[in-house]
């Protein structure tokens, strides 16, 4: 195998280890704030009966896209807010830079087989 093609298939081992990360990174994120929505809405249930019977006709409000619009909670809905706020896109930025590092790793591949096609035409022209 020539070294060009080995460099693109090690430019494809490396686009996928990339995209395998970004896209663990984005699940752990994306499942510490479902588990602090859950949290939120076990607190929501586990609600005292009596006296705070208006607090179960208002629960609170465990939704992140929600919660943006209250400028002061507090507790689990800060949480929540932060955790939302704080989300990278990890997924999004690990596949530009996958396709960026690619058309890297194509390059030599690429110059290797111009140069080939460009040898063939002047071959054919000068007639060997």
């Amino acid at each position: 195998m020539s070294k060009p093609a080995k460099i693109f298939f090690l430019g494809v081992v490396v686009c996928l280890v990339v995209l395998a990360v970004g896209y663990l990174l984005d699940k752990r994120e994306q499942s510490t704030l479902d588990s602090l929505i859950a949290k939120c809405k076990t607190e929501t249930m586990e609600a005292p009966t009596g006296p705070w019977q208006k607090y179960q006709e208002a629960p609170l409000v465990c939704e992140p896209t929600e919660l943006l619009i209250y400028p002061d909670i507090i507790g689990i809905q800060k949480e929540v807010r932060q955790s939302y706020l704080g989300r990278g896109d990890y997924f999004s930025w690990s596949q530009l830079l996958a396709v960026l590092l690619m058309g890297v790793f194509v390059l030599p591949y690429a110059w290797y087989f111009l140069l080939r096609r460009v040898r063939e035409l002047v071959k054919a022209i000068t007639g060997k």
